[in-house]
Parts: C-alpha cells; sequence; structure tokens
C-alpha cells in the first residue's frame, strides 16, 4: 500500500541571534509550538542547532540533534518533552550572556511584564495579551545584560520540503520593569527593590557560568522593579490591574557593563577549588510554652524508640559503626510547633543557601535521641533514589536545663571538585548542639554527628533533635511508574474521573466505518508484524495496518464526540492504525498512558472470530466489565484510569481495531497537581 509522505513542519526558534531548526511531523507542531512560547515572527539567520522528531512506527517518535540521537521510539509527549529540556541547555551553552527564567512575558508601551511560572501564569499572560499586551514568550522568559525582556520568535511552514518564513510583525526587546506574581496570596500587594529581584532570582534557570553576572544584572534591576501579586478573582481584572500599573512606572534603561575579562575557564578555576560548607542558624525557634511541651513529648516516647537505620544502596550487615541513635517517626502531636514555621523559612533558606527553587514536595521528620557513644559517620542526606528527593536538611536540638551531655556536635565538610565529582574536603565547620535552635543546610551537603558523651544513664540528659528533610514534589513521571499492574492500580486510585460512566459503546458513524473497513481490506495484503511491548502482549505479535492519514482525519473527526462524552474541550494525542489480533493472542491488564491516553476509544472494524472476544474493563468502583463489540460500534472509556485487558484467548483468524486517544486541554496541570497530592501516599 503507497502513501503519500508525511507532511513535515519546519519551525525556526530565534532568540536575540541564537537560531534553531526544528523539523517534526506536521500534526505535532500545533502542541509544540503551544508548549514552546512565543509570538510567531520572522526568524532570520542560519540554524546553529537542528533538531528533528521524526516518526518511527505508528505514534512513536525519535529526536535527533543534528546527527545524536537523543531519543528513540518514544512517544510523541516524551519526544517533545526531551526537544524542550535540550533547546534551553543549547540556548546556555551557545548565548551564556543571556538569562532564563521560568516564567511568561509580555511588552505594554515599551515596558516589560514578566509574569512568574505558577498554575495560572498561562491564563495571565493570555488575558494581557487580550487586553492589548504584546506577547514576547511564555514558558521561559529571557533578558540581556542590559535588563532587556527578549522575544522568542517562532516561524515556520508546513510540507515535504518546507523552508519558508512567515512574516509578520515581530515585537522587540523592551526594558523590564514589573514582575508578577499571580495567585500566591490572599490579599493584593507590591514590594520593590530587592525583594522584587529576589522573587525573579528564585526562578532564574541555573548557569553556573553567569552566576556572578546574573546576581548584578538583578542587582542593577533591583532598584527599579516592582513586584506585584494580584489576586483578582477574574483574570482579566488582574491583567487590567497589572496594565495599569505599568503604565504608572517610567521606563527605565540601563547601561550595557562592560564584557567580563576571564583568565581561564570557570571548570579550570572550579578544579580543586574548596567551596566552604553553608548552614543557616535560627536561636529561640519555640516559645518556652511550646518548647516544654516538646520536651514533655518526647520524654514519654522512651519505650517507642527503634534503632536508628541506615540507608545505603548495599546491604549492611552492621551500621552501627555508621550510625548509632534511636528513632521515632510518629510525630503528629508536635508536628504543628514545626511545619508553619518551616514552610514560612523555606524561601530565604533557598536564596540564602543558594538552593534552586523547587515545588514543595512532604516534609519527612523524626525524633532521634542520641545517648553515650551514639554518633553518625560522614554521610550525605539525598544519596541514593529513595532519598533523591531531599533538597533541605534542618535539625532542631533541644534538651533539658542545664544540659546533660557534651559532644554531638554537627560537623559540615567543605568540599571540593576532584575530575568532575564533588568530594568532601579535609577543612569543616563544627556547629555545636543548642537548646532550642534550628540548623539548615542543602541535603548534599556531607556531614556527620560527631560522638556523644552522657555521663550517666538517665534518658533526660540524652541529645533530643528533630530531623526533617523538606522534599521537592515528584514529576508525573517519578509518580506514575513500575510494571504495567502497579502502574494499573496507580492510575486508578489517583487519577480523576472525568466522565460519569467511565466507559460508553456506541455506534461508530458510518462514513467512518466504510473507510476503516476499505483501508482494512486494502491493507490485509500488506500487513506487517507490530512492534508491542511483549509485557502487555504476551502470547504472539499481533499484525498492523499503516492508514497512513486516514488515522488523524479520524481522530479529528470523532473528536467532537468525544468531547461530549467527557464534556470538556480535548486535544488529539494519538491515532494509531489498525491493530489486527489473531487465535489465541491476549492482552494483559494495564492503563494506557497517563501523558497523553486520557480520553480514548476503541473503534472496531472487522472480526471473523468463532466466539465473542470481551473487551474486560474495570469500571471506576474497580467492578469488573465484559464489553463486547460488534464492526461499527466502538468503545469510549477513560484510557489512563480504567484497568483494562483480554484475558481470555481469541478464538478465530482476525479482531481489528483502530485506537483513537485525546487529553483534556487543561490536563498537564492537572497531572502536576496529581502528582502533587499524590507524592506523601505513594512515597512508601
Amino acid at each position: 500500500m503507497n502513501t503519500p509522505p508525511t507532511p513535515r513542519s519546519v519551525l525556526l526558534v530565534e532568540i536575540d541571534g541564537f537560531v534553531a531548526s526544528i523539523t517534526l511531523p506536521a500534526t505535532l507542531r500545533g502542541s509544540f509550538a503551544r508548549r514552546l512560547s512565543g509570538p510567531l515572527g520572522s526568524a532570520s539567520g542560519s540554524p546553529e542547532v537542528r533538531y528533528e522528531v521524526a516518526g518511527h512506527a505508528p505514534d512513536r517518535y525519535g529526536l535527533e540533534r543534528g546527527n545524536a540521537g537523543l531519543r528513540h521510539n518514544v512517544a510523541a509527549d516524551v519526544a517533545i518533552q526531551a526537544l524542550l529540556t535540550d533547546l534551553p541547555d543549547a540556548m546556555h551553552r551557545r548565548r551564556p550572556d543571556l538569562v532564563f527564567a521560568r516564567a511568561g512575558a509580555v511588552s505594554w508601551h515599551g515596558r516589560g511584564i514578566v509574569v512568574l511560572e505558577s498554575a495560572e501564569s498561562t491564563a495571565l499572560i493570555d488575558a494581557l495579551v487580550e487586553a492589548g499586551a504584546t506577547l514576547l514568550s511564555t514558558g521561559r522568559a529571557v533578558f540581556d545584560r542590559s535588563g532587556h525582556v527578549l522575544p522568542v520568535l517562532v516561524a515556520g511552514a508546513t510540507g515535504p520540503d518546507a523552508d519558508s518564513r512567515v512574516e509578520t510583525s515581530s515585537p522587540h526587546a523592551v526594558p523590564l520593569m514589573l514582575v508578577v506574581a499571580a495567585g500566591r496570596d490572599a490579599d493584593p500587594a507590591e514590594v520593590t527593590g530587592a525583594r522584587a529581584a529576589l522573587a525573579l532570582l528564585e526562578r532564574v534557570v541555573p548557569n553556573q557560568q553567569r552566576a556572578a553576572a546574573t546576581r548584578s544584572l538583578l542587582g542593577r534591576l533591583a532598584p527599579h522593579l516592582i513586584l506585584l501579586r494580584n489576586d483578582a478573582p477574574d483574570v482579566a481584572e488582574q491583567a487590567a490591574g497589572i496594565i495599569v500599573r505599568a503604565g504608572q512606572q517610567p521606563i527605565v534603561e540601563l547601561p550595557t557593563p562592560p564584557d567580563d575579562a576571564e583568565a581561564h575557564s570557570v571548570a579550570e578555576e572550579r578544579e580543586g577549588m574548596v567551596t566552604r560548607a553553608r548552614h543557616l542558624r535560627f536561636d529561640d525557634l519555640l516559645p518556652a510554652e511550646e518548647l516544654g511541651r516538646l520536651l514533655d513529648h518526647a520524654l514519654t516516647r522512651e519505650t517507642d524508640l527503634a534503632p536508628s537505620q541506615v540507608i545505603t544502596d548495599e546491604p549492611v550487615d552492621d551500621h552501627k559503626d555508621l550510625r548509632r541513635s534511636q528513632t521515632v517517626f510518629e510525630l503528629d502531636q508536635v508536628w504543628d510547633l514545626f511545619e508553619r514555621r518551616l514552610v514560612g523559612l523555606l524561601p530565604h533558606i533557598r536564596r540564602e543557601l543558594g538552593i534552586d527553587w523547587f515545588e514543595l514536595g512532604p516534609i519527612e521528620r523524626q525524633l532521634t535521641v542520641h545517648g553515650d557513644g551514639d554518633h553518625f559517620a560522614l554521610h550525605i542526606d539525598d544519596a541514593g533514589p529513595d532519598v533523591a528527593a531531599r533538597k533541605v536538611s534542618a535539625v532542631f536540638y533541644f534538651n533539658r536545663e542545664p544540659q546533660g551531655y557534651s559532644g554531638g556536635e554537627l560537623r559540615l565538610f567543605d568540599t571540593v571538585e576532584v575530575g568532575g565529582r564533588i568530594e568532601p574536603a579535609d577543612t569543616f565547620t563544627d556547629v555545636v548542639p543548642k537548646n532550642n535552635t534550628l540548623v539548615v543546610f542543602g541535603s548534599d551537603a556531607p556531614h556527620e554527628v560527631r560522638p556523644v558523651h552522657v555521663p550517666g544513664d538517665a534518658f533526660e540528659d540524652r541529645r533530643f533533635t528533630v530531623v526533617c528533610w523538606v522534599r521537592r514534589a515528584k514529576t508525573p513521571a517519578e509518580v506514575f511508574t513500575g510494571d504495567a499492574a502497579r502502574l494499573a492500580d496507580l492510575q486508578h486510585e489517583l487519577l480523576p474521573a472525568l466522565t460519569t460512566d467511565g466507559f460508553r459503546v456506541v455506534a461508530t458513524p458510518p462514513d467512518v466505518q466504510a473507510r476503516l473497513a476499505e483501508a482494512f481490506a486494502a491493507g490485509a495484503a500488506t500487513r506487517f508484524d507490530e512492534a508491542v511491548d511483549e509485557n502487555i502482549l504476551p502470547t504472539g505479535t499481533p499484525s498492523f495496518i499503516d492508514v497512513g492519514e486516514l488515522g488523524p482525519w479520524v481522530l479529528e473527526e470523532l473528536r467532537a464526540m468525544h468531547e461530549h462524552w467527557c464534556q470538556a474541550p480535548l486535544e488529539p494525542t494519538a491515532s494509531y492504525g489498525l491493530r489486527v489480533y489473531g487465535e489465541g493472542q491476549t492482552l494483559i491488564r494495564h492503563t494506557d498512558r497517563y501523558e497523553t491516553h486520557v480520553i480514548s476509544s476503541v473503534v472496531h472494524v472487522a472480526a471473523d472470530v468463532d466466539e465473542p472476544w470481551p473487551l474486560v474493563v474495570e469500571d471506576h468502583e474497580g467492578r469488573r466489565r465484559d464489553v463486547y463489540l460488534e464492526p461499527g460500534q466502538l468503545m469510549l472509556y477513560e484510557g489512563a484510569k480504567l484497568p483494562h485487558s483480554r484475558p481470555h484467548p481469541l478464538r478465530g483468524r482476525h479482531y481489528a481495531s483502530l485506537f483513537l486517544h485525546y487529553r483534556p486541554t487543561d490536563w498537564l496541570r492537572t497531572l502536576d497537581r496529581v502528582s502533587r497530592d499524590a507524592t506523601s501516599r505513594v512515597e512508601s
């Protein structure tokens, strides 16, 4: 079966002289351009970096940069996300003089307005543009050394050999005047100066080569910046208020500083250089009454204590040489003394310790008690996959007065870079425990607890600490992981129900059924073995018929039907050609891809079977339901949420169906929210 060449879309992305050429299937262009950023403009110059997203198999893609393969045989969303991750890195390497921040930007009468990244930022940027502002970028705000916000231009054309430009009026770089944090506080407020600059610094994408220059730029911007927090209930009202405030701000042009004079590279400078250990200390954290309550609670927990454990990549027969102390994990009765204070201090802690902004996840905590001779050898708190999400470590010291122990210093080691690795140095800082004091440091800092000395056996004389680890929230990929059985259970439990019935059988529109039946007949002689996951299809390889452009046509043709069923706007994500099951084949219980296969359908086209072949679907309540489809029927279903399978072997010659997949237009935001809510539940 001959099919016409797959239409390609060539996009050119330009940021102040940096040009990247991106070739991708035309069906992915809209999705990519929306997720990248920016207005459609006129890209100029020769591309410095060339990317290509090419189809490898139905609904499977590869990503290349130049001639280097970055991804192979992955879903469209995975390929696009890999491209979106690699593109800023490429910009950094070729334009180290630019500063990139997780934000969007618009211009208003020569004034740059930056909207910090948040769940509300996309809607607010759209409202600002609707109100008359000029879009500069979304996803990444880009600044030059003089404090101008630069436009991100996307130009493109479609066709097998497309290389033309789309000419429109291009936006211009404008001086940054206003920083907006949407949906952050209960009441509208604004701050100026350093606090406004620090809010922007939290969103800056790290670039070690330009760290000093970035701080210098924000320092020069600070006297002219306003940070505006606006929580008007209607996004259009927010946009109107922001534009009014921007108009009141005078335009200030900063001079461009001279080029930095560097005698040798940063890598050469860092090699062998000692970095001093950093920590913060907060004395008298708790009022006397609360401190007494904590100590009283701790003294009642002696019988609940258990030997402290060590997290290692390899089994340890006896970890007492590494760590000796006692621990209890349940602190619900006193956790209210710490949670609000710790979360409130977190922005200050991140800034002072130089820890990049992260989405807040769960806070681990434990009560640890050290007796005579107890200690903890040199270690870091984020070593190993189970604790890699730890970002901030905090130790609160408390004891009876007068103090009944000595020793137990927290020794924080300086670090040195050796051969690209960060190693503990020979120098260190000893932090002496002090009653009612919180000590905070980065979880990647090497440290140890020096031996504790307790003269007697009295429990109340020991060294008491509440130890906390602030974790970043897990990404959806980190939450939804595991084999097919685990994923099915996780997705069924965690993903929201988007319809009342979960699945529904309806008639396929006659014109769609007729064209698919014709494609099945035409492709019967040329079908080929499908590349499949043997864990899902363990009983043989189904055959596959590539229906070419008919698949995307059906996907668009039936979108309204799927939207009507789930009562939400949808974006198409995949149309999967005709899978043809054969004699004896089965399908293991699983759920579909959580990123893209959210609202789906099985369009049954043709069958030659000796007995009906059910698709087993587990509904919202977990009940197993047998669904029998006839050619000319389709089953709408929530593919990512509802486990489904074909556990009974097929009795017959063939069973052919087409698969369609969509997701709600706000699905990625929903997925992030689900992941944050679910993190603490799937930690164990």
